[in-house]
C-alpha cells in the first residue's frame, strides 16, 4: 500500500516529467554584521500550494493507493505535471558578511555610521535580491517543508512534500521568481545605534570647601520660596506687629548678636541699618 498524506504536487510513477514554479515575495529581512551575531530566528512563511485534483492510475509493486489531505497528486506513467507555489517569507535573517566583499562592507557599515538609512537600505536590498535570484537556496531552507524532491525509489509513504517526483527515468525542472525583497528598518536602525560611540557625560566640578557659594540664580542651589523677590532670603526679616522674633545671626558667628528693640514707625521709610 502507497500512502500519500499533507503533500501537493506529487507524481508517482515511470517516465514523468515536472515543473515547479516558485514565486517568492521576501518581506522585512533583518540585518545582522555575521553569523555569529545571528539570532537565527525562524522566519513566518505562508505557502499557496496548486490546486490540481488528484489522478490514481494503476502502480506496480502497490496494490492500494490511499491519499489524505493532498492535491495535485498523479499517479502513474507518461505524465506530466506543472505546479505554481507562492511564498511569503517574513522575518529572515542574513549577515551582512555572507552579501558584501570587504570593501562593499566598509561602504555599507560607514552609511549606518553617518545615519544614512535610506542609502544603506537600497545598497542592502538591491545586493539582496541579485543574491536570492543566483541562489535561492537560503529561501527554500526558510519553508518549513521540503520542495522539488526528486527520487528514483517509491516509498511506502510520501509526508510533507510540496513539489516531487518519484520513480524511474523522471525529470523535474523548478523556477524562482523572487520580487525585490524588503528590509526591516528597525535592524538597521539598530545597527546604527551599535555603531556609534558612546556619548560622554558631562563632569561636574566638586565643591572646595563646604562654604562654596552658588549664583543665587541657579536653579539647582536656589533655596528660596517660590515666588519670592531676589535677595529676600538673604537678610532676617523684622516683624512689624507687636510680635517679637529673633534676628538671624550674621553669617560666621556663634552667638545670634543682640539687637535693641525698633519701634514700628508705622508705613513710613525705616532709617539706615533697619531690614526689611
Amino acid at each position: 500500500m502507497l500512502v500519500v498524506e499533507n503533500s501537493s504536487g506529487v507524481q508517482i510513477g515511470t517516465d514523468n516529467r515536472q515543473l515547479n514554479i516558485h514565486h517568492f515575495t521576501v518581506k522585512r529581512v533583518r540585518i545582522c554584521l555575521d553569523k555569529a551575531l545571528a539570532n537565527h530566528l525562524a522566519a513566518d512563511v505562508a505557502t499557496t500550494s496548486p490546486r490540481q485534483q488528484n489522478s490514481v492510475g494503476t502502480l506496480d509493486g502497490f496494490d492500494k493507493v490511499v491519499i489524505r489531505n493532498s492535491r495535485g497528486v498523479q499517479v502513474g506513467d507518461h505524465n506530466s505535471q506543472r505546479n505554481v507555489f507562492r511564498h511569503v517569507v517574513t522575518g529572515l535573517e542574513i549577515p551582512l558578511t555572507d552579501l558584501f566583499t570587504d570593501s562593499q562592507l566598509d561602504r555599507v557599515i560607514d552609511n549606518l555610521r553617518d545615519r544614512r538609512i535610506g542609502t544603506a537600505e537600497s545598497e542592502i536590498t538591491t545586493v539582496l535580491h541579485r543574491a536570492f535570484k543566483q541562489d535561492a537556496s537560503e529561501l527554500f531552507d526558510a519553508l518549513p517543508d521540503p520542495h522539488n524532491i526528486s527520487s528514483p525509489d517509491i516509498p511506502h509513504k510520501i509526508e510533507r512534500t510540496r513539489g516531487g517526483t518519484f520513480g524511474g527515468n523522471r525529470a523535474q525542472e523548478s523556477r524562482e521568481k523572487i520580487r525585490r525583497p524588503s528590509v526591516d528598518r528597525s535592524s538597521l536602525k539598530k545597527f546604527a545605534d551599535n555603531l556609534m560611540p558612546p556619548a560622554e557625560q558631562p563632569t561636574v566640578p566638586e565643591p572646595t570647601d563646604k562654604w562654596s557659594f552658588h549664583r543665587a540664580d541657579s536653579p539647582s542651589h536656589d533655596r528660596r520660596q517660590p515666588g519670592a523677590r531676589p535677595y529676600d532670603t538673604a537678610l532676617p526679616i523684622v516683624p512689624s506687629s507687636g510680635s517679637s522674633q529673633e534676628n538671624l545671626p550674621p553669617f560666621g558667628s556663634q552667638e545670634p548678636p543682640e539687637e535693641p528693640d525698633i519701634p514700628n514707625p508705622g508705613s513710613g521709610i525705616r532709617g539706615p541699618g533697619s531690614f526689611w
